[in-house]
């Protein structure tokens, strides 16, 4: 019992000195608190009173056509005029790619909104 004791006292230590680290290195307390819920809840859905089920999508990796950024979607995307916008935290955007028409960007949307119904964890542009 006291070695487990032990263990349980070291595991909370060691997270307790990650999260130090975390927020010491980030660059708001709000990217740590989004991206913790948005891990917490990832894989819960929510059920409104309404009978409504909010089921988030799992997060995947999306590289830019031009494989200058990669960025991770949270299950959000739109198309900002010629623009592909992705959510990058709950309250985040960040376009991915910008193409010379809108019917380009609601072509790429598709393509990305089909890889997640996958269920891939990544996807290239």
């Amino acid at each position: 019992m006291e070695e487990e004791i032990n263990s349980l006292m070291d595991n909370i230590q060691e997270l307790s000195e990650n999260i130090e680290n975390m927020i010491a290195s980030s660059e708001s307390l709000e990217e740590i608190i989004s991206d913790s819920i948005n891990e917490c809840l990832c894989d819960f859905d929510i059920h409104l009173k309404n009978g409504l089920v909010l089921a988030p999508r799992k997060h995947m990796r999306l590289l830019s056509p031009d494989k200058s950024k990669v960025l991770i979607c949270y299950g959000g995307l739109r198309v900002d005029g010629t623009a592909l916008v992705v959510q990058t935290r709950i309250s985040c955007w960040e376009a991915i790619a910008n193409y010379q028409t809108k019917e380009e960007a609601i072509a790429a949307l598709q393509k990305v909104n089909n890889a997640i119904k996958e269920n891939m964890d990544y996807f290239e542009l």
